[in-house]
């Protein structure tokens, strides 16, 4: 494929010498060039024959070669093709032009009479440059389509993830009904009520799991507005604590709140009551039978509430730490699970971070592990 090259010089002997150079005329040459004398011509063969490098003199009979190149950009701009190079052709005498040349768009300059190697030198170099440039566009056309098709994808993603919750709440409403029924009513033998119990629990793990998948689908796309309003968080932290004394009780586990006086954070309630929820089921499948957890609520200065949760199961090693907050990963020998689970504390992070707050595990004397909450006060 050869390449196409416009000659605009009305001296036919300096588009000769540049034939020349290049071997034009010379059997298997890589170029073919058009030449024009005017500026209305110029134009004309950039339009039909689309060259892929302009050679312009400075100065013409009809028109200025900044007049003509201005025309070009414009023109190459209108039907949208790539970056057409053009070198500028000028004598001694023209050497003050040049600034505004560059300023108009030139990419480079031969100054008559043409030293033959630097125009293949030069040529080469643009043709190169607009050869990377084209492959750079066309890169970047194809990232934006990328990223169009990821975007939709996405939607497709969240509207799913929402219409699967939408269809999965009534069916968890049924299920736990009837088994709050069944835990309430007489006579049931204490066997029963027990595997009832336990399922009226997995039931509600399930729910909050499936509520926590969209929270966590919205927080990643940043469609979650959060209702803030002041929050006692120690209030929230008693409720949660409510609904865990029979769990403990079953198990021998010694679950102990500090005492606190009210601590209001400004935040979403009900999201904040998941994210505690979350941590102290966490902290219930981690903890031994005969174990303890600990919750304790302080003010650490006038800007932040912390809330640390701890508990006497196993340490997390230090190499995981950094990674329980991801998606889907919790702690122990298999950390990286399947979908269905590990999403709890990457909702926590998730629903602190968008409060402009901060969560962390670490390892004291006392406690092998410890979530520790800070929240911007009311």
């Amino acid at each position: 494929m050869t390449t196409r090259l416009l000659i605009v010089d009305d001296e036919p002997q300096n588009a000769a010498t540049i034939q020349a150079h290049l071997g034009v005329h010379t059997p298997g040459s890589e170029y073919t060039t058009t030449v024009v004398t005017c500026g209305a011509d110029a134009i004309a063969a950039l339009i039909g024959q689309r060259p892929d490098l302009v050679l312009l003199a400075l100065t013409l009979p009809d028109s200025s070669g900044l007049a003509i190149l201005a025309r070009i950009r414009e023109q190459t701009r209108m039907q949208n093709m790539p970056h057409l190079p053009v070198i500028f052709l000028t004598t001694p005498a023209e050497r003050d032009h040049r600034a505004r040349a560059l300023e108009a768009g030139a990419d480079e300059f031969l100054e008559k009479p043409f030293d033959g190697a630097l125009l293949r030198a030069r040529v080469r170099m643009l043709l190169q440059l607009r050869d990377s440039r084209d492959e750079l566009r066309r890169s970047r056309d194809a990232l934006h389509e990328r990223n169009r098709e990821l975007e939709h994808l996405q939607c497709e993603q969240r509207e799913l993830m929402e219409f699967l919750v939408h269809d999965l709440k009534n069916p968890l409403m049924v299920v736990s009904g009837n088994l709050e029924f069944l835990g309430s009513a007489r006579g049931v033998p204490e066997r029963l009520l027990g595997a009832v119990n336990d399922a009226r629990d997995a039931t509600e793990r399930l729910r909050t799991l499936v509520q926590d998948l969209l929270t966590v689908s919205h927080l990643d796309h940043a469609q979650l507005p959060l209702r803030r309003e002041p929050v006692d968080i120690v209030g929230v932290v008693r409720a949660v604590v409510g609904v865990y004394l029979r769990k403990a009780n079953e198990r021998g586990i010694s679950l102990v709140v500090g005492n606190a006086p009210p601590l209001l954070v400004s935040g979403d309630s009900g999201l904040l009551h998941r994210v505690v929820e979350n941590i102290v089921d966490n902290s219930f499948r981690y903890t031994p039978s005969g174990g303890r957890i600990s919750i304790e609520m302080c003010a650490d200065s006038a800007s932040q509430v912390t809330v640390a949760i701890s508990n006497s199961g196993p340490a997390i090693p230090k190499e995981q730490r950094a990674r329980i907050f991801e998606k889907f990963v919790r702690s122990g020998e298999n950390a990286v699970i399947a979908a269905n689970v590990g999403i709890g504390l990457y909702f926590c992070k998730r629903v602190v971070d968008a409060h402009g707050g901060a969560i962390d595990v670490a390892e004291t004397a006392e406690w092998p592990t410890s979530f520790i909450v800070t929240l911007p006060r009311a």
